[in-house]
């Protein structure tokens, strides 16, 4: 047993090695690694099995119980899977020994190296002592209790007592000492990559620099330059590396041009950090010359020792030549900063006081120049808040610059402006001094405040709102009142689009609503629809649909109205029109019916009042002839227009065009009034001026409006006269003609002008009134003028009469 026990061992240690040898040559591809390690413990398991198969007597010698264990600790769940995989193939396949008790042993001495695993985040290095031996003495309880569970009781307690001290001691240890090994070298690993990962950061970091960097060694040789410096000095890093400073680094007194001293010996020499004035200039390779300002340092190691000397180099050729050109050109500075429209101020930075400001401070602030000139803002009383002028002042201070710091400043008469401002400090007359650009946006905050408003007010409003991006159709926003009534959170309504919740459309037709607005045809659409909830209820809804742009960007904007109950009102109105109508129309059939049956027998009683007349010659008889004769025609005029109101009202009216005399009609007319107003001593006269006495119209109409017009000229004038004026004229390529109807009558009051075109109302109404009729005559009149696509008008006053004007349009008769 020892033979087989040392064999064992051998292959655990040379399960260590192989770790190493892999850790050591493998790439990034941990994926790779796995595979590895996981095919070569799965061989090394076979190569235990099989010498545990043919030279020894018990499975419990067999040390593939550590090294899947470890493959699994060491590897993770992929090396675990293919070493298990390869040992459980080869134990099915070709181990003639306790095949289920040793496939067992195999995947719970790899379940017990992964719960480790996990016990320690992934982090196998990290494994202890203590916990490696537990590790190994689960493995050993696991193999001896899976194989103990086939054997018979005596077998078992056999194979116990000769196995014990190998299985629970020995392979244990066995475990921590392999562990051990594959730990040193899962952290030697570690180490190797986070220095190696500091490395190249430091590289990163080292070429980031955004001034020129250089690094020499003890003697002044370069040992590194980043690219800035290579730019600078016109060398690459393979011509320069092993070169003196002095060939790379050539500087010159920017005043004198004269060669000057290279810090870096004065470094190497003292071991101090040494600093070139500001009127150096650097010569590169290719003869371009830079200002330059650098600091030159010393490195040390943590012994304390010398390594070498770091330059930091700055280009400075802009700020030296906006230097020059500030002194070479300060008239024309001050032009230009008196006259520019942003506020701008000079003060020295060691006591803040203002030594230069332009027309837009002193504007802004409502100063003059020399209310301001060597005073600090301080004494100014101009920062409203003094935390803020301490942060500014603070941050100006450590970093030399501040750009568009926010504060509100104070103006003289006590009005506040919030600024933003932008600050640099610069050398003028070798005194540091402050230049300050201040933008003044008070407007744009009362804009964003504003803006905040109708944001509030959008969000608040009763009448849901919704952003649409144009392009996908999904919602990008929609307010409080949205939300509520769909039942949507907005991230739910963000991954959907109108169609989702306007059940009445597809995309297609959708999409064909939308095109007059993405075509610019509409402004506005506006649409009613219904709108579909979370919950699957539906409400009415208006839509208002308009397209935006923004910074290239199209939305539709949405605004909904919950027209529900509006609909709700519209229903029932409507149910009450057509019951008003029903109603009417049964109104209508009545009064159609009763004016037939009444209007008949009246024919018989006119026609005989009128033979009656022929042979009556006593005065009396024929006066109460007459009489009845008088009511009869009437009674049948009334019913006659009860009977002309019915039929349009039920069963309308078509018009028919026809040519006809106009001044035989009015002749007529004027012929079948002239007994009544004889009676009533009324003079009817008539005045007709036309391009053509034939006209085209509907000739009934036209009687009948001038009749009854005229039956109500003469029936409300006493005594006078009714003037009948007809003439045409052209408006809008369309000829006219109007008829005017002026009498010397009673008048109507100006309240009552709008009463007399209703049916059944009358300028003297009740049992009381002084003039006969029903009030049908001018409301038939106005239908009969709409029907005609005419107008009528009226003009009158109490008691100087009225004048009745119809215009309509004809054609004249070509024929």
């Amino acid at each position: 047993m020892p033979f087989q026990l040392a064999e064992n061992i051998v292959l655990l240690l040379a399960l260590s090695t192989l770790y190493n040898f892999f850790y050591n040559i493998h790439t990034k591809d941990d994926r790779l690694f796995k595979v590895i390690l996981g095919i070569a413990s799965g061989l090394m398991t076979i190569i235990s099995m099989y010498f545990t198969d043919n030279y020894t007597n018990t499975m419990l010698l067999d040390s593939s119980p550590v090294i899947i264990s470890m493959a699994s600790l060491f590897g993770g769940s992929f090396s675990a899977s293919i070493s298990v995989l390869t040992a459980c193939v080869y134990k099915i396949y070709f181990s003639n020994e306790s095949v289920i008790a040793g496939v067992i042993t195999i995947i719970g001495a790899a379940a017990v190296g992964l719960a480790f695993r996990v016990k320690f985040r992934n982090k196998p290095e990290d494994i202890t002592t203590l916990s490696l031996y537990l590790l190994g003495f689960t493995v050993q309880i696991i193999s001896l209790s899976s194989y103990l569970f086939f054997l018979s009781l005596t077998k078992g307690m056999h194979l116990f007592s000769v196995v014990w001290l190998t299985a629970i001691l020995i392979y244990p240890f066995v475990s921590i000492l392999v562990g051990l090994q594959l730990r040193s070298v899962g952290r030697l690993h570690r180490i190797k990559i986070e220095l190696k990962e500091k490395e190249e950061d430091l590289r990163i970091t080292f070429n980031s620099i955004g001034d020129a960097v250089i690094v020499t060694d003890t003697n002044g040789n370069v040992v590194r330059l980043n690219p800035v410096a290579e730019q600078l000095t016109g060398y690459s890093v393979e011509e320069a590396v092993n070169k003196h400073i002095e060939e790379i680094f050539k500087i010159y007194n920017s005043s004198t041009n004269e060669k000057a001293d290279n810090p870096v010996e004065k470094v190497i020499s003292t071991g101090k950090v040494v600093g070139l004035a500001n009127s150096a200039k650097l010569i590169s390779k290719t003869g371009q010359e830079y200002q330059i300002t650098d600091s030159v340092a010393p490195i040390f190691d943590e012994t304390g020792k010398f390594k070498g000397v770091v330059l930091v180099i700055r280009d400075v050729t802009d700020e030296y030549s906006m230097k020059e050109a500030l002194i070479k050109s300060e008239e024309k500075f001050r032009r230009v900063f008196e006259n520019s429209i942003v506020p701008v101020v000079v003060s020295r930075l060691k006591d803040g006081k203002y030594v230069a400001v332009n027309r837009a401070f002193l504007r802004m602030m409502n100063f003059t120049e020399e209310e301001v000139i060597g005073k600090t803002s301080l004494e100014l009383n101009t920062w409203a808040n003094l935390d803020d002028r301490k942060t500014f002042v603070d941050s100006l201070i450590e970093k030399e610059s501040v750009e568009n710091f926010k504060a509100k400043f104070r103006t003289k008469n006590g009005d506040f402006k919030i600024v933003l401002i932008s600050a640099n400090t610069f050398l003028f007359n070798g005194e540091p001094h402050i230049i300050s650009v201040m933008n003044d946006i008070t407007d744009l905050k009362e804009s964003e405040r504003q803006l905040e408003i109708y944001r509030k007010i959008l969000e608040k409003s009763l009448n849901e709102v919704y952003i649409i991006d144009a392009g996908a159709l999904n919602f990008i926003h929609a307010n409080d009142s949205a939300l509520r009534n769909l039942g949507y959170s907005l991230e739910e309504l963000r991954e959907m689009t109108p169609i989702d919740i306007k059940p009445e459309f597809t995309k297609e037709s959708f999409e064909k609503l939308i095109t007059p607005l993405r075509k610019g045809d509409k402004n506005e659409i506006k649409f009613e629809t219904v709108h579909k909830r979370k919950d699957g209820s539906i409400y009415n809804v208006e839509v208002h649909l308009q397209l935006i742009s923004v910074e290239e960007t199209s939305y539709f904007t949405a605004i909904i109205l919950d027209i529900t109950d509006k609909k709700k009102y519209e229903e029932d109105l409507v149910k009450a029109k057509e019951k008003a109508e029903e109603i009417n129309r049964l109104k209508s059939i009545f009064f159609a019916n009763m004016s037939h049956e009444l209007r008949t027998p009246f024919v018989g009683i006119i026609g005989y009042s009128e033979l009656l007349l022929d042979i009556i010659t006593d005065p009396d008889a024929r006066q109460m002839v007459e009489g009845i004769l008088e009511s009869s025609k009437r009674m049948k005029d009334t019913l006659t227009k009860i009977l002309q109101l019915t039929q349009m009202e039920f069963e309308g009216y078509s018009i028919k065009i026809r040519p006809f005399d106009i001044r035989s009609m009015i002749n007529e007319i004027i012929a079948n009034y002239r007994r009544e107003a004889q009676k009533k001593n009324i003079v009817i006269s008539s005045n007709i001026s036309v391009k053509n006495n034939l006209i085209m119209s509907d000739e009934h109409l036209l009687y009948e409006i001038i009749s009854n017009i005229l039956d109500n000229a003469i029936k409300y004038t006493n005594e006078g006269s009714v003037d009948i004026i007809i003439n045409d004229f052209n408006r809008d390529n369309k000829v006219y003609l109007k008829i005017l109807i002026k009498d010397s009558g009673i008048g109507i009051a100006k309240e009552k002008i709008d009463v007399i075109w209703d049916e059944f109302r009358q300028l003297s109404e009740g049992y009381g009134r002084e003039y006969e009729g029903v009030g049908l005559g001018l409301s038939i009149v106005k239908k009969y003028v709409k029907l005609l696509n005419g107008e009528i008008f009226v003009e009158s006053r109490l008691g100087e009469g009225s004048v009745f004007s119809v215009e309509v349009p004809i054609e004249y008769d070509k024929g």
